[in-house]
């Protein structure tokens, strides 16, 4: 009877070991929050304001960014330049202009926005707005998508 009681013992220690351990759930792994998109620099930009332009002068110009390249034109010149773009980094290298017949004042205002361009560092998205920096942080230049 004993090596019955102990066999008994024994195939219930056996059983309980061979119990499969209770079911973990597990949750799928959770998508992160990317949010929108950011903005791209990409596409046509119209002038919208020249700092430090000469008072009551307006210059209309345009400006295209696309795959590190840009291009632009105004009423006194078209010009091409590389933009390599990392970010908010943003650079016109190489910027090349072709002088076309203009008023002599707008060459006062279009001699700023040129330096301006060679100027510019960093940009911003504002409000509907591609504000072209300086190194220093200064807003030079001003542009509304489209144009």
């Amino acid at each position: 009877m004993r090596a019955l009681g102990l066999s008994v013992t024994l195939a219930l220690a056996s059983a309980a070991c061979a119990t499969a351990p209770a079911p973990v759930a597990v949750a799928p792994p959770r998508a992160p929050d990317i949010g929108p998109a950011p903005p791209t620099l990409e596409g046509q930009w119209a002038l919208a304001m020249v700092r430090d332009a000469p008072q009551g002068m307006k210059l209309a110009a345009s400006l295209k960014i696309e795959a590190d390249r840009a291009e632009g034109v105004t009423a006194c010149t078209a010009w091409t330049a590389d933009a390599p773009n990392l970010g908010m980094d943003l650079r016109f290298e190489r910027l090349n202009g072709r002088e076309q017949a203009c008023d002599g004042n707008m060459k006062a205002i279009e001699a700023k926005y040129l330096e301006a361009l060679k100027e510019v560092r960093m940009v911003q998205m504002r409000a509907g707005y591609l504000v072209l920096m300086d190194a220093r942080g200064r807003e030079r230049l001003y542009f509304a998508r489209g144009g």
